[in-house]
């Protein structure tokens, strides 16, 4: 019966645990759209300033597209803050998505445990 009793507490927790991964989960999707587009939106700027003929700095180094082939490359790595802090948003926002997909396992596993243990003790 213990362990019907233990089994029963460990899954209450775990569905808690996957309820508050899934509050995360919302917010870490807002701030990966966020990031996405605000890079998106830097990298547009950029390119028109670029198309003006604007030198812009990267790392105190002076940069002049006059190429337009390249200047989407340029744009980009101009922005490379934005780009970064996007890049560690969608990671955040996977290593959510695992997290609640093992908080399930982790739950699917203990239901199954649970089955087992409260059919021994109806017929045992």
């Amino acid at each position: 019966m213990e362990d019907v009793i233990g089994t029963s507490q460990i899954m209450t927790k775990m569905v808690m645990a996957i309820g508050a991964e899934r509050g995360k989960l919302f917010e870490l999707g807002r701030a990966k759209a966020e990031t996405e587009a605000m890079y998106k939106k830097f990298v547009a700027i950029t390119m028109v300033k670029l198309l003006r003929g604007d030198t812009l700095g990267l790392d105190n180094v002076e940069v002049k597209c006059t190429s337009q082939t390249n200047l989407k490359s340029f744009a980009e790595g101009l922005c490379h803050k934005e780009l970064a802090a996007k890049l560690v948003a969608e990671n955040e926002y996977k290593s959510c998505i695992v997290n609640l997909e093992c908080l399930r396992a982790n739950l699917n596993a203990n239901q199954s445990i649970f089955r087992h243990l409260d059919i021994g003790g109806e017929t045992g």
